[in-house]
């Protein structure tokens, strides 16, 4: 058998139309995670900055706050000692951050 006959275990070559395919695709794919993540901040905020606005509207409406603490008296009653053992280490995780 001679040299030229031999088949390699092992060839390379390069098609660049598929290679061009795959740098749009990587692009793409990379400039729609930047946007994506881009919005996700924004929408982070926006939540943010209503729920501020929320609890200072619920804090300065004396009738709103009655209703909202009443409500939520009646949601601590209705959780299992797990579920209010669990809320309670998460406030004092919230409240150490908080202290910081």
């Amino acid at each position: 058998m001679s040299e030229d006959n031999k088949k390699s275990w092992f060839s390379f070559e390069v098609n660049i139309p598929v290679l061009l395919g795959f740098v749009v695709a990587l692009y793409f794919m990379y400039s729609g995670h930047v946007a994506t993540m881009e919005n996700a901040e924004k929408t982070s905020a926006l939540l943010s900055k209503y729920e501020i606005l929320l609890d200072n509207a619920i804090a300065n409406d004396p009738n709103v706050l009655k209703t909202y603490k009443a409500n939520m008296k009646k949601v601590e009653q209705s959780m299992s000692p797990e579920e209010k053992r669990l809320l309670s280490l998460l406030l004092n995780v919230q409240q150490a951050n908080g202290s910081q």
